[in-house]
């Protein structure tokens, strides 16, 4: 096929994909029009556990309490890494932790161990556990943005990853996200955007699916109503 053929293909295939999909209103000025929100909540929920998630809504603080004793449970976690997040501390996460006996820190308490030993805590633990800046209904992706208190290291190092999700930054497309983006930081994305779909995977040794090799080998993803 001659390249002009090619890319006359590749033009109206992004057209027809273009034609479904939500787009903000050039005059919106910071609003945003998402797609029905249990529509989208569906379709996340589906998608998650499609990359190898576990999907998990939360209405009540009992119930995250539960979920938590079940992750800590199952996974035999004792020692756990947060972030500093609206969406743990409004809901009290922190709290859960100490009332189910495991061990956590966040920067600023890694901050204050001696240098030696700032590397060895990260390290230890079992379990991280996040906010999302957004998550896409598509690819049942979450989506996090680096930042202080926000650190990378707390959904990469633990072999247990759980994130807590507002039902309200579920976008429908990767199309949406960019959009929602441009809108609230119109100058500049951010330094470190990160796109997280299911447990760590690796297709190297030979040719075979592997989880958990380089990240975590659970991933959990609550959507938190309450």
């Amino acid at each position: 096929m001659k390249r002009d053929a090619f890319l006359a293909q590749v033009r109206a295939a992004a057209a027809a994909g273009r034609q479904y999909r939500v787009h903000p209103h050039p005059h919106a000025h910071g609003q945003y029009s998402p797609a029905d929100d249990k529509e989208a909540r569906v379709r996340f929920a589906r998608e998650v556990q499609t990359a190898g998630g576990h999907f998990h809504t939360i209405e009540t603080s009992d119930a995250l309490t539960a979920l938590l004793k079940s992750i800590i449970t199952e996974h035999a976690c004792q020692r756990a890494i947060v972030w500093r997040h609206p969406a743990l501390e409004s809901r009290g996460v922190y709290q859960h932790l100490d009332a189910l006996g495991v061990s956590w820190l966040d920067a600023e308490r890694v901050g204050q161990l001696p240098a030696a030993e700032q590397r060895a805590a990260w390290l230890a633990a079992d379990l991280g556990i996040t906010g999302a800046d957004y998550a896409i209904a598509e690819t049942g992706s979450v989506v996090v943005t680096a930042r202080l208190g926000q650190e990378r290291m707390v959904s990469l190092l633990p072999k247990v990853h759980l994130a807590l999700v507002e039902p309200a930054n579920i976008v429908p497309d990767l199309f949406d996200l960019f959009a929602r983006l441009q809108l609230q930081v119109p100058d500049q994305l951010p330094s470190n955007l990160t796109l997280i779909t299911g447990p760590s995977k690796t297709g190297d040794l030979e040719l075979r699916l592997v989880t958990g090799v380089h990240g975590p080998q659970a991933w959990h993803v609550a959507v938190t109503m309450l």
